[in-house]
């Protein structure tokens, strides 16, 4: 029985036919090259830390078994990732150790959680006794109890009253200082003196 072969001509019309398909598919993709792929997809950024938003919030501060200051806010926001404690309608009492208080209030403050430091700004008034201190903003360091206002205050009393810039009012020693001193009023029997 003899094997039959296929012709030359079925084979070379055969291989002619593969090489053409390969010869156009390389021509087609060279004039319509395949579209970019797609951008990819954003990553999902990181989520900034949930705020605890409160209606009103107390704090108290006690320093080895004795209570140093109670804090009361009308509204707070707290931030865990920043670390801070945002207040509006800050009112605080700060005891000294002889019984002494001074009163505290402003219209904003900033509570940093890891230093327990405060800042305040609007209107900030400091009250002890028949003295008021006015400034715009002021902050607490806890580690020396004193209370700064680095900007204009005003300070008065039934029988004075005191302009200036940069004050420090030390709350464990009875003291406060006036750094820059510009204009002082005294009322006497009627009187007011000035200088």
């Amino acid at each position: 029985m003899a094997v039959r072969r296929p012709s030359l001509f079925k084979s070379k019309v055969l291989w002619s036919l593969v090489l053409a398909v390969l010869i156009g598919g390389a021509g087609y993709s060279l004039w319509h090259p395949a579209p970019p792929p797609p951008p990819p997809k954003p990553k999902p950024q990181a989520e900034a830390s949930p705020k605890s938003l409160m209606e009103t919030l107390s704090l108290t501060e006690i320093e080895l078994g004795q209570k140093r200051w109670v804090m009361d806010a009308d509204k707070a926001q707290h931030s865990k990732e920043r670390g801070e404690i945002h207040l509006d309608g800050v009112h605080i009492d700060f005891f000294e150790d002889d019984g002494t208080v001074t009163h505290v209030k402003s219209q904003k403050g900033v509570v940093y959680t890891k230093t327990r430091t405060l800042t305040l700004t609007g209107q900030v008034e400091v009250t002890r006794g028949d003295l008021m201190a006015k400034a715009e903003s002021a902050s607490y360091d806890p580690k020396l109890r004193i209370l700064v206002s680095h900007g204009n205050v005003v300070l008065e009393g039934p029988t004075v009253k005191v302009e200036g810039q940069g004050l420090t009012i030390y709350l464990n020693k009875h003291r406060l200082i006036l750094r820059d001193h510009r204009r002082t009023e005294v009322k006497v029997a009627g009187k007011r003196l000035t200088w």
